[in-house]
């Protein structure tokens, strides 16, 4: 089988709550949100770790604030003027193609 290697890049973005990077050659990133205090407005963003490849956004993978683990729910994280993260939750997040025109245009 093929070598898989995989980057872990990892930033704080305030006192209680960190991104995760995952990297792998090959394969599509993951970033991890968690946030162990209060709900979280990070605007700007100015954190390079979360701006996705170019065509390509962010999608919500795994949440711990999803209805099916007893949560309330988890909102659309990335909004216009920044990213909302959820009080003492983790947010998992894909890549996937970005099929909003007005995102797309350079």
């Amino acid at each position: 089988s093929g070598d898989i290697s995989t980057c872990i890049d990892g930033a704080a973005i305030s006192h209680d709550a960190l991104i995760l990077r995952f990297n792998s050659h090959g394969h599509d990133s993951r970033l991890l949100f968690v946030n162990i205090g209060e709900d979280l407005f990070y605007s700007p963003c100015s954190e390079p770790l979360i701006a996705p490849l170019p065509g390509k956004k962010w999608e919500i993978l795994f949440s711990t604030e999803s209805a099916r683990y007893g949560g309330s729910g988890t909102p659309q994280p990335e909004i216009e003027n920044g990213w909302w993260i959820s009080g003492r939750s983790a947010l998992v997040m894909t890549l996937v193609e970005n099929t909003d025109t007005k995102k797309n245009v350079a």
